[in-house]
């Protein structure tokens, strides 16, 4: 599974190069964000609606920088207890003592994207297929939305991310291991520079635009 989803995204990586397929416009994001069709949207996400477009999806991922319970460095408290649980020998691993920790923080924090990996295989684990794709769904949705807001070879094509660890989840989809990171500024603006091994991509680092939280006091 993970090497078909790799090789989807390789190709997906390549093809966003040529241009973008929706337009992340942040400032009708925000106007979409503090309305009652957000929250339409996010119960239909929710309710893993696969009729829910890149622009939706779009709107949702970016949406949730303009909600007042937003904060691009804050991380879900269970998230801690969830590596306790997994940190144990695979014989050893309480399946539904994680997958419950894993939908609770993924009903409460619905965007820690690589998370839904984890939450997919325990899926698979206990004989719950359907379960397991919508998660992969989701999934790939994200990641999508993520190339597609750039492709982070130079700050002006910088992938648009809402916290630091979807940098990570993104580099992880297209099968790039990070060796640094750094803050960097370029024309006034922060950036996060992720330095990658060396890779069939030829890519020896990416852009990320962290403007929706860096320096934000909350």
């Amino acid at each position: 599974m993970k090497k078909i989803i790799f090789l989807s995204f390789l190709s997906l990586f390549i093809y966003t190069i040529y241009g973008q397929e929706v337009k992340v416009d942040l400032d009708l994001i925000k106007k979409v964000a503090i309305t009652e069709d957000y929250q339409s949207l996010m119960k239909r996400y929710q309710n893993n609606d696969t009729t829910l477009t890149l622009q939706d999806y779009t709107n949702l991922y970016y949406g949730q920088a303009f909600q007042k319970t937003y904060n691009g460095y804050s991380s879900h408290d269970s998230l801690s207890v969830l590596k306790k649980i997994l940190n144990v020998k695979k014989d050893s691993l309480n399946i539904q003592r994680a997958s419950s920790c894993i939908n609770k923080i993924l009903i409460e924090s619905p965007f820690e994207i690589q998370l839904m990996l984890t939450a997919a295989y325990l899926a698979e684990k206990t004989n719950q297929p359907d379960i397991a794709k919508q998660w992969i769904y989701k999934y790939n949705m994200l990641i999508k939305t993520l190339l597609n807001s750039g492709i982070g070879k130079t700050h002006e094509t910088a992938i648009i991310v809402i916290k630091v660890s979807d940098e990570y989840a993104f580099t992880n989809a297209i099968g790039l291991q990070v060796t640094s990171q750094a803050l960097v500024n370029k024309n006034n603006k922060a950036y996060d520079l992720l330095k990658v091994a060396n890779n069939n991509l030829g890519v020896t680092e990416l852009y990320f635009d962290i403007s929706l939280f860096f320096g934000k006091l909350f």
